[in-house]
């Protein structure tokens, strides 16, 4: 109810309603109909978006004298494709970050006003035609917002357009000390050294690797490096018998599991690139009889919803992907402010680990974000 009584009041002190204070709080509150607590909270977020300026004993005063009414900003989002925006259709891990991500999209554009439209790169993924992007759906957008698309000749003809953007990538695909785009992403190296780095802290000293080392994905590639740095922090040697590579899911996850045990009975730690995976490597372990986190601690990656609840509990790393979402739009909105002519904006948002019940004994585990 507040946002359209703010919209209606906003409306009018841009069409020159009121010229240049504003009715007493009694009376807008009679004219809408609603409560002080209401009117308030309206005349709150003006004063904060410095439309109005309240004088105490004064009254509340127009700050925006015969401005012209701002057009809000409309963004383009492009992702991978649009099965992305259908759990049924899509990959459960793609739909849960791009879900994550749109979460943070819409929560800050609510804030800034801002309306979107999402284009799945399938549609478009061959044509840098700008005019065509630009014009797609017979909408023009003030700016892009593209979501797991690096490899698309499209971000390059965005980008050398002039046409504010961001990518939403990965901090192992696109080279970080020379960013060629402007990339809000993830620090998964440290992500995975913290995480390793818990389960040493632990006294795990014959830690399991379960996922890619390298390939297309490249942010499996940050995560392996970072498994490596911690493993070396602790001066113990890397073993490339304890690298199980496998595709991304639980099935594999378990497969792989089953692999580690058969060549390492005395494994005591698993790190999995994704928390499917991690979910796989639980199944394997307890079909062996052996206990989590007793025997063999598990850590993930990617803190899926379903890894606080599952049995044991998941410990995870959490990429997040709502805060990128939210400095997507920021950055946007501001762009004019943080962009540097002939450079990139680079924004790596720190991961975060929930450590839970697979990585730490009872008498220590607090479920705690760490």
């Amino acid at each position: 109810m507040y946002r359209q009584i703010y919209n209606f009041i906003r409306d009018e002190i841009e069409n020159g309603t009121y010229t240049n204070q504003l009715p007493p709080e009694r009376k807008l509150m009679q004219k809408y109909n609603v409560s002080r607590v209401t009117i308030r909270k309206v005349l709150g977020l003006l004063e904060e978006r410095n439309i109005i300026s309240r004088q105490r004993g004064k009254g509340t005063f127009i700050a925006l004298k015969n401005s012209p009414k701002t057009k809000n900003k409309h963004f383009r989002i492009i992702c991978m494709n649009n099965d992305y925006q259908n759990e049924k259709k899509s990959d459960p891990l793609n739909f849960f970050i791009f879900s994550r991500i749109m979460n943070g999209i819409m929560t800050a554009a609510v804030k800034f006003e801002n309306t979107f439209d999402i284009v799945g790169i399938r549609e478009v993924w061959n044509n840098a035609n700008i005019d065509f992007i630009r014009n797609y759906d017979s909408i023009s957008p003030d700016g892009f917002i593209f979501i797991g698309c690096q490899k698309s000749p499209l971000v390059e003809g965005v980008r050398k357009s002039g046409i504010p953007y961001i990518v939403i990538g990965d901090q192992g695909i696109i080279k970080i000390t020379k960013s060629d785009y402007n990339l809000v992403c993830s620090n998964a190296e440290e992500g995975a050294f913290n995480a390793v780095y818990h389960l040493l802290s632990e006294g795990r000293n014959k830690i399991g690797y379960i996922g890619p080392v390298s390939g297309f994905l490249n942010c499996f590639k940050k995560r392996y490096e970072g498994y490596a740095r911690a493993l070396a922090s602790f001066d113990i040697k890397l073993n490339s018998e304890l690298i199980e590579e496998c595709p991304g899911t639980a099935e594999n996850g378990y497969t792989a599991m089953k692999n580690l045990l058969s060549r390492f009975p005395d494994i005591n730690a698993i790190f999995a690139v994704t928390d499917l995976r991690a979910w796989g490597a639980v199944k394997a372990i307890k079909e062996s009889k052996l206990q989590i986190p007793d025997d063999i601690a598990v850590i993930g990656f990617d803190n899926l919803d379903e890894s606080a609840s599952s049995k044991p509990s998941l410990s995870s790393v959490d990429s997040q992907l709502k805060e990128q979402g939210a400095i997507a739009v920021n950055l946007l909105n501001n762009y004019d402010k943080v962009f540097v002519k002939k450079q990139t904006i680079l924004k790596m948002v720190e991961t975060k680990i929930y450590v839970r019940e697979s990585s730490q004994k009872p008498d220590k585990f607090s479920g705690g974000l760490k």
